[in-house]
């Protein structure tokens, strides 16, 4: 009986040795897991004020990015949260995404594309008018007004272009026309105006695209 809680008391000695530097060894880890992250957030720090000291944006918080296995701060404009750029810290590099998701605006743009796409959908639902897609030119093409405007959710200056499919019975051009400009028409009495259009025409087979202008005048 003796022998039983001497074997008894040895396995609760050595479960409890274990545990302990078990606990060390995390405590440990976790240490230099938060002394790791204070350095990366630092040097990405360190990188913006160097390269983007002039920018005016709020600083969001290192993240991880557990599919890149990287780190990661999002600097935001304090007026669009869609319009932001990312520097990213990777296996002791630094990188950033400034011209794409900033300078050309990819994020912004993406969602004001899929606000007036779900707006010219909801318009043409119940018409022949049929793959409406909304499509703007990279952010730093646009002049400071129509920038801001953009920024602003403003798209009422004729900054983007639409393209739609539409099925008919004819080619004839007058009979085209009038679709093309009972579409801006329409299109203009909810207060969205492109700056032009690109129209797939099917005729039972036969395919005719062409553009079109913001006044519904035809150009190939």
């Amino acid at each position: 009986m003796g022998k039983t809680k001497l074997i008894i008391a040895q396995a609760l000695l050595f479960a409890i040795v274990i545990i302990f530097f078990g606990l060390v060894i995390v405590e440990e880890k976790f240490s230099l897991k938060e002394n790791d992250e204070e350095k990366i957030e630092k040097e990405i720090t360190a990188y913006y004020q160097e390269k983007y000291q002039d920018l005016d944006l709020k600083t969001g918080t290192l993240n991880y990015d557990d599919t890149n296995k990287s780190y990661y701060i999002r600097y935001t404009d304090k007026e669009n949260s869609n319009h932001y750029f990312t520097i990213t810290y990777k296996e002791n590099n630094i990188t950033d995404d400034y011209e794409d998701s900033y300078v050309k605006g990819k994020t912004v743009l993406t969602k004001a594309e899929e606000e007036l796409e779900a707006k010219y959908q909801e318009i043409f639902q119940n018409t022949n008018y049929e793959k409406i897609e909304v499509i703007f030119n990279d952010l730093d093409s646009y002049n400071e007004e129509d920038r801001e405007k953009i920024l602003t959710g403003d798209y009422s200056s004729n900054c983007y272009n639409v393209s739609f499919y539409i099925e008919i019975p004819t080619l004839d051009d007058v009979y085209l026309t009038n679709l093309i400009t009972s579409f801006i028409n329409i299109s203009k009495e909810n207060n969205l105006s492109a700056s032009n259009y690109s129209i797939t025409f099917n005729n039972n087979g036969i395919i005719k695209m062409v553009k079109a202008d913001e006044g519904g005048m035809i150009y190939e």
